[in-house]
């Protein structure tokens, strides 16, 4: 009778115990140098430490954001392994911290963990640098643009920026830039309502939200008159509404809601305006009943009425 040899083979799987953060090394090319930026970084925690009979977990910190993350326990005996699911923690730069975006501007940042597992915890959850090299900024001024003047504003056109999916036209008068635009094509009809002197400028995007600037332009909206008075918005209204108003030169002015019959109800402003410094004024419907009545402005050198109904 032949005997059988019969020989197991145990075969003993073991863990990697490591600290893992992902990525480590960000690179911030083009516009985005220079300016504030997020980017998501996964970490992943295995290591070894004794037993518990209660639950371990793991807490992240990403450049002072935290995650606290539950870990899954494994093996027999001491030491045992603890896995924590992988998290994904955002981490943000500020402007300040890429600095001008000039190609030689690099930012660090720390990613590490700590466990309410009994000590000694191998290998130690970090801590690991993230490394933001803040690249090289794209040039900016580099599109050229053009204003013609039309009936109701400006006919506005730039050059074609390639890998650009959209642009955004922007227009400032007296404060920060607005969009009041955002278009594919490179040339674009921008309404000026009321006479002045205005910026405008474009943004070319990519898909990755990086921005080209282009130079900014200055454009003048004539005020023959002497004054550009903005249309009352909304009207007919409720409770308030506003419009704008713009002088040729330094004056005293009077701004007055006044009735069919003539009488002053109620005074807007009083008192001197800078010239060429477009402003908007609020007006509300606080004594008002239901009807017509009639904007009066009265400077130095004009004046203009301009008729709205109350509803109530």
């Amino acid at each position: 009778m032949k005997k059988i040899l019969c020989v197991l083979f145990l075969f003993t799987a073991t863990v990697s115990a490591q600290f893992v953060v992902n990525p480590t090394a960000i690179a911030v090319s083009g516009p985005a140098a220079g300016t504030s930026g997020t980017t998501s970084i996964s970490v992943n925690w295995t290591f070894q430490a004794n037993n518990t009979g209660t639950a371990v977990s793991a807490v992240y910190d990403v450049n002072g954001v935290t995650a606290t993350v539950t870990c899954v326990k494994s093996g027999v005996g001491n030491p045992r392994t603890y896995t924590c699911p992988a998290s994904a923690i955002t981490l943000a730069w500020a402007t300040a911290s890429c600095g001008t975006g000039t190609g030689t501007d690099t930012v660090t940042f720390t990613a590490s963990a700590t466990t309410n597992a009994p000590a000694p915890a191998s290998p130690a959850g970090g801590p690991t640098t993230i490394t933001v090299n803040c690249g090289t900024a794209l040039a900016i001024n580099a599109m050229q643009v053009s204003a013609l003047a039309t009936e109701n504003g400006y006919n506005v056109l730039w050059d074609e920026v390639q890998n650009a999916s959209r642009y955004e036209v922007q227009v400032a008068s007296q404060g920060g830039f607005k969009t009041v635009a955002t278009i594919i094509e490179t040339e674009v009809n921008v309404p000026l309502p009321i006479g002045g002197i205005y910026a405008i400028k474009i943004n070319a995007l990519d898909a990755d939200k990086k921005v080209i600037t282009s130079k900014v332009v200055l454009v003048e909206k004539e005020m023959p008159e002497g004054y550009s008075l903005g249309l009352i918005y909304p009207n007919p209204f409720q409770q308030s509404a506003s419009f704008e108003l713009n002088v040729v030169n330094n004056q005293v002015l009077k701004i007055s809601i006044v009735n069919v019959l003539g009488q002053t109800l109620k005074t807007i402003f009083e008192g001197e305006m800078e010239a060429q410094s477009l402003r908007q004024f609020s007006m509300n419907t606080d004594g008002l009943i239901s009807g017509m009545y009639f904007l009066f402005v009265k400077g130095e050198t004009f004046s203009a009425i301009q008729p709205f109904s109350v509803l109530r």
